[in-house]
C-alpha cells in the first residue's frame, strides 16, 4: 500500500539533476494551493492545480527499478505488428502479441486482454486538450483503477469476452505504453515512483465508462514524490507498469500522466503512441 509520509525521503540536494522541469496536473489538496480549474466531468469535476515538477531521466537507473516497488520499468521489444509508417495496425493483433509477451515476462498461468479501455490503433496527439477526434492525452495524474474496483472490472472484462472465470491466487493489471514516433516527443509519458507516494496523496474518484461505473485514483501534489520519464523512446521499447496487484504489499501506486515537453525541447515531434492493458493470472 502507500508509504507513510514520514517515511518518504526527498532526493539528495547535491544530486545532479538529469531531466526536465514541466507542469503536472494534480487534484487540489487545499484552497491555499491555488485557485485551480475544473477537472474532467467524467471524474466528478475535481478542482485541479498545476505544479512545476522535476521529471528525472529514468534511463541511467532503470536497472534499479522494480515493478513491485516503483511500479514500472522499460522493456526492449521489437514488435511484429507496430510500424510507424503504417499506423493503421489492427489493435487485436498488437494486443495478442503483447498478451503473449506479458505471459512470458511474468511466467503467468494465463493472460487475457483487459477490454475496459483497451488498446486502439495509434492516434497522433498534438495537444492534451484536443486530439483531432482521437483519444486525448490525459493531463491529470491518475491510476486507471482503484484497488476497490480493479478485481470487479477485470471479471467483467473476461466475462464479456466469453472467457471462463476460474479461481486464481494472484491477479495483476499490467499496462504497456509504446511511442512509435521518433523522439523527442511533445507529450511523453511520466510516471511517479510508487514508493514515493503517501497514502494521503491518493484521491478516490468515480467515473463511468460504457455501462460500468468504477473508481480510479487521482493524486494530490507532494514535493517528496519522484517523477520519471524515458526520453527519446522508440518503437522497439515500451514502458511496462503495474496498474493493480491483488498482493497489496506489491501494489505500488505508480501515478502517470503526459506532460508538455516542448519547453525543454522546442523541436519535439507530435507523439504517436499505443498502449495496451492485460490481466495476468496465477494459479
Amino acid at each position: 500500500m502507500g508509504t507513510a509520509a514520514a517515511a518518504l525521503v526527498a532526493p539528495a540536494a547535491t544530486e545532479e539533476f538529469d531531466g526536465v522541469r514541466a507542469k503536472v496536473a494534480f487534484v487540489r489538496r487545499t484552497p491555499e494551493e491555488g485557485p485551480g480549474y475544473p477537472g474532467p466531468e467524467r471524474f466528478g469535476s475535481p478542482t485541479v492545480v498545476d505544479h512545476d515538477v522535476d521529471i528525472r531521466n529514468a534511463r541511467p537507473i532503470v536497472k534499479t527499478f522494480s515493478l513491485d516497488r516503483e511500479g514500472f520499468t522499460l522493456v526492449k521489444h521489437k514488435s511484429a505488428t507496430v510500424n510507424e509508417r503504417d499506423p493503421k495496425l489492427t489493435a487485436d493483433e498488437y494486443v495478442a502479441e503483447m498478451n503473449a509477451l506479458v505471459k512470458r515476462y511474468f511466467n503467468a498461468s494465463w493472460v487475457t486482454n483487459f477490454r475496459h479501455g483497451t488498446a486502439a490503433p495509434p492516434a497522433q496527439v498534438r495537444s492534451p486538450e484536443a486530439a483531432n477526434g482521437n483519444q486525448p492525452t490525459s493531463r491529470l495524474s491518475h491510476i486507471d483503477y482503484a484497488a476497490v474496483s480493479a478485481p470487479a472490472v477485470a471479471a467483467i472484462s473476461d466475462y464479456e469476452q466469453g472467457i471462463k472465470l476460474r479461481p486464481y491466487s494472484r491477479m495483476m493489471l499490467i499496462q504497456t505504453w509504446r511511442a512509435v514516433s521518433p523522439g523527442p516527443q511533445d507529450y511523453p509519458l511520466t510516471l511517479c515512483d510508487g514508493s514515493s507516494v503517501a497514502d494521503e496523496d491518493v484521491v478516490t474518484a468515480t467515473f463511468g465508462r460504457d455501462d460500468i461505473t468504477a473508481k480510479l485514483w487521482l493524486a494530490h501534489y507532494n514535493p517528496l514524490q519522484r517523477w520519471y520519464y524515458f526520453p527519446d523512446m522508440d518503437k522497439d521499447e515500451f514502458i511496462l507498469f503495474k496498474g493493480y496487484d491483488t498482493e497489496a504489499k506489491f501494489n505500488p501506486k505508480a501515478f502517470h500522466t503526459a506532460f508538455d515537453n516542448r519547453i525543454a525541447h522546442p523541436d519535439a515531434k507530435p507523439r504517436l503512441s499505443i498502449e495496451s492493458r492485460h490481466l495476468a493470472y496465477f494459479e
